[in-house]
């Protein structure tokens, strides 16, 4: 019986330390097609990086573009959170570009020197340190979340904020871009010094709709200290060690939110080892959570993936 092959799947990759002419950390992106087989050959491999021609802005030192990366419907968003902006050094970007193999559109640089964009571009916003790009089967737009847990509130330093921009499949802006943090409308929590809302952001399917999901690691839940969690970004629902149906207790550094892929969360600093929940107690769902197997500061669930 003959096999046929799959899809060919393209492949990113970050790599945000590595060199750019002269500018130390600027980071590159790698991009390459994988076939069937057991050891398949990479093809069409591509590079994309600040200075290539036609891609918007220069690499600067630090920038580390691919600290992030998200695709869906063909839009590829790239971070690059120390990237500078608007002149200020290390207040982040995120490169937009596309998944297409045929005439794929130039890409775009969004910043909060942008037009159109929230905030203003602020030394350690951190901005692209977290990216998400969602969209249903079929629809022809949709929202990518962007992290910046490093933006300050007034005074509040490092309280962090997320972004959703509203994209084409053909990654231009097609919208409002509207922001959020713990003090806007509807939100879970208050804005604090060092919560770093959005330092992972995310979403999942609740019916009709999709929910972004923005990760808190640095949240005080009543005593304990940078316990964590989690908010749905521009609608209710918040959830923490101390919510009903999340297993486990809110205690000092687990961290809760440091990471995210859907409704699977992670919890790097759970009682020293680490720990990863999976699920959200909405709608009659049960959340599980599994602990880290490794030693003690092994962070188990700093990075989780579906």
């Amino acid at each position: 019986e003959e096999e046929i092959d799959p899809v060919p799947t393209r492949i990113w990759v970050g790599a945000p330390r590595h060199d750019v002419g002269d500018h130390p950390d600027a980071g590159r992106v790698f991009s390459f097609v994988l076939k069937s087989g057991d050891r398949p050959p990479a093809e069409d491999n591509r590079t994309l990086d600040l200075a290539d021609p036609g891609v918007p802005g220069s690499p600067s030192d630090g920038a580390r573009l691919g600290a992030a990366v998200s695709v869906s419907h063909s839009v590829v968003a790239i971070g690059a959170p120390a990237q500078k902006a608007g002149g200020v050094a290390a207040a982040g970007a995120v490169l937009i570009a596309s998944d297409r193999d045929s005439d794929p559109p130039q890409p775009t640089l969004l910043s909060q020197a942008s037009d159109g964009f929230p905030g203003t571009a602020e030394k350690g916003d951190r901005l692209g340190a977290a990216v998400h790009v969602s969209g249903r089967p079929y629809d022809d737009t949709v929202r990518l979340l962007i992290g910046a847990p490093g933006e300050d509130l007034g005074s509040i330093k490092n309280a962090g904020t997320v972004d959703v921009v509203p994209l084409s499949t053909a990654g231009s802006v097609v919208g409002t871009i509207r922001g959020w943090d713990q003090d806007s409308a509807q939100m879970n929590g208050t804005a604090e010094a060092g919560d770093r809302f959005g330092s992972a952001v995310s979403s999942f399917q609740l019916g009709e709709a999709t929910l972004g999901l923005a990760g808190v690691p640095g949240e005080d839940i009543g005593k304990a200290t940078d316990a964590g969690m989690v908010q749905v970004v521009g609608g209710a629902g918040g959830w923490s060690q101390a919510t009903h149906g999340i297993p486990g207790n809110a205690e000092d550094d687990d961290q809760l939110g440091a990471s995210l892929a859907g409704t699977l969360i992670g919890v790097p600093g759970e009682n020293g080892t680490g720990a990863v929940i999976s699920g959200l107690p909405i709608e009659g769902g049960t959340a599980v959570r599994w602990m880290g197997p490794g030693p003690a500061g092994a962070r188990y669930g700093d990075a989780v993936a579906p």
